[in-house]
């Protein structure tokens, strides 16, 4: 008779074991005798809890039960931190979430353990969040693996994604805090990543311009991104709004297109006076590592596909982060990675 190989002999030890697991004493009739089942588990056989959620449906129903509750803890406790096109982005403390939840995500891969993790938590509308959070991954990745770090910007270390059910109280909240979950019904998207203690690029600029022009470091102290933004675009450059009565969409969103870009353009050449001194934001260094990080992405076959002033954030250190990666693509058709650095350069290089 032949001999059984050393992994057919765990396979066979691992089946004795969750017969009695899953028998007598073991039964689990409750989410919390689950969450002390699958503790006992891993500390005593090292099971792999989803091989025995898979052959016990009650151990999945209790493990979605006590996510879905940690996940309602941190929407009703979290502090937002932005919103976009498609849902909202919510400061978080790893205390927001339930220690059992943490527990239960940690064994998917979702390492909110990690010290550093359980910072930020990105919430969409259900099937459009799992692209973007492929694609940060793809690009953390990437850049993990250059010889000099410091040479290039980073990524916010993305630490898990998941499309869940949630309650009809996380409902509730992002409803009342979104007008982009009005639509929600029983399922969200949730990315967790590292949250980067800093600013945008553009509202650090705006900051950077405006107390060179005198305003008082109270008056900014206190003023949200849009006071900041109305200030610069209406009293120092004079940026100027969309225009056009054209009936065809198309046409109305080319001419947006083309003034924002010109405003842009605006911005640039007001900056040119301030590019010498001492803590520019985008200095001829910042620039150089902008460039070099978005060309090291496209030969890594990484597009980020909306990559201007408001989806680069610079933290305390002046370390810049490449984030919001929703429109990323493999091609670079729809918009073009390297815009900021030509714009820049253009008119800081002119003699």
């Amino acid at each position: 008779m032949r001999e059984k190989t050393p992994d057919e002999l765990r396979k066979q030890d691992e089946a004795v074991q969750l017969d009695s697991i899953l028998s007598g004493e073991h039964t689990v009739k409750s989410p919390e005798e689950f969450v002390a089942s699958l503790r006992k588990l891993r500390r005593s056989t090292g099971l792999d809890p989803k091989h025995i959620e898979a052959q016990h449906e009650d151990l999945l129903q209790a493990k979605e039960y006590q996510i879905a509750q940690g996940l309602e803890s941190a929407v009703i406790k979290g502090e937002i931190a932005g919103e976009g096109k498609h849902g909202i982005v919510l400061r978080i403390s790893k205390e927001d979430i339930p220690e059992t939840a943490i527990e239960l995500l940690d064994g998917e891969g979702v390492k909110l353990s990690d010290p550093s993790a359980s910072k930020v938590i990105k919430i969409y509308q259900h099937g459009v969040g799992r692209e973007e959070f492929e694609a940060q991954s793809r690009a953390y990745e990437a850049l993990s693996e250059v010889e000099n770090p410091d040479d290039y910007l980073r990524v916010p270390r993305p630490f898990g994604f998941r499309d869940t059910p949630v309650t009809q109280n996380t409902i509730e909240s992002l409803r009342r805090r979104s007008k982009r979950f009005v639509a929600l019904v029983d399922r969200a998207e949730f990315i967790f990543m590292e949250f980067i203690e800093g600013q945008e690029l553009l509202e650090r600029l705006y900051d950077f311009v405006l107390t060179n022009e005198n305003y008082p470091e109270q008056l900014l102290w206190g003023l949200p991104f849009e006071g900041k933004e109305e200030l610069v675009t209406t009293k120092l450059v004079k940026f100027f709004n969309p225009g056009g009565k054209s009936s065809v969409q198309g046409e109305r969103n080319y001419e947006k297109t083309r003034v924002e870009n010109d405003n842009a353009d605006r911005l640039a050449k007001y900056l040119v006076q301030y590019k010498d001194m001492p803590d520019f934001p985008l200095s001829a260094e910042f620039l150089e590592k902008l460039d070099r990080t978005v060309k090291y992405l496209h030969d890594n076959g990484i597009y980020h596909g909306d990559l201007h002033e408001r989806n680069i954030m610079v933290d305390k250190d002046g370390i810049g982060f490449i984030i919001d990666f929703g429109r990323s693509g493999a091609t670079d058709e729809r918009t073009d990675d390297n815009m900021i650095v030509r714009r820049y350069r253009s008119q800081f290089e002119k003699k």
